[in-house]
């Protein structure tokens, strides 16, 4: 007989909102918006390689995160996230609804602890306000694919899918890959993209 994932604990937290559940290695991982975490949408897990009695939910971002995306036509996932094997923890890469920008975070699951973020992307630059969504991790060259939409101050909004390395922050450049407005109807994939 097996045994449901769904414990006490997670029962009065008092769900309101659970979304973008993924797995990775042998946890199960999904954002949730609830009391337990003051409001903010939080990354929450729980190890399935253990016995079904002793199950754990642990939230699995810091605090200062609120993870959501505000891409306005699209909409898209707000993170993701990989078992980095050498450090022997989770690297998660996700949007921030009220700090905008993309921010990077790591969870310790062995000592129950998670490491300062990293703000990879930032939230408003020049004349523009930007938000990203629907994350892939590119693990050979180390960096993020993502969906970018761009809010100019006289209204126009444009639309791209860029690249950018992990673990550094906003200053380095992002490589524009494919770029259009009014986004997934005019978008046409370039015959070449050199990332």
């Amino acid at each position: 007989m097996s045994h449901s994932w769904v414990t006490s604990d997670l029962i009065k937290g008092k769900t309101r909102q659970f979304s973008e559940l993924k797995t990775i290695e042998n946890w199960v991982i999904w954002l949730e918006h609830s009391s337990e975490s003051q409001g903010k949408r939080k990354l929450f897990g729980c190890d399935l390689s253990k016995e079904a009695k002793s199950l754990t939910v642990c939230i699995l971002s810091p605090e200062n995160a609120d993870i959501g995306s505000k891409v306005n036509e699209y909409g898209g996932g707000s993170w993701a996230g990989f078992w980095h094997v050498e450090k022997e923890c989770f690297i998660f890469i996700y949007a921030d609804v009220k700090r905008g920008g993309v921010w990077q975070s790591s969870f310790f699951p062995e000592k129950n602890e998670k490491n300062e973020e990293i703000q990879l992307r930032k939230k408003v630059s020049e004349n523009k306000t930007v938000f990203y969504a629907d994350f892939a991790i590119d693990f050979a060259k180390k960096g993020v694919f993502s969906l970018k939409e761009s809010r100019f101050s006289n209204g126009v909004e444009k639309n791209e899918i860029v690249y950018f390395p992990l673990a550094k922050a906003g200053e380095i450049k992002e490589k524009i890959l494919i770029s259009g407005e009014g986004f997934l109807p005019l978008l046409a994939l370039q015959k070449t993209v050199n990332i």
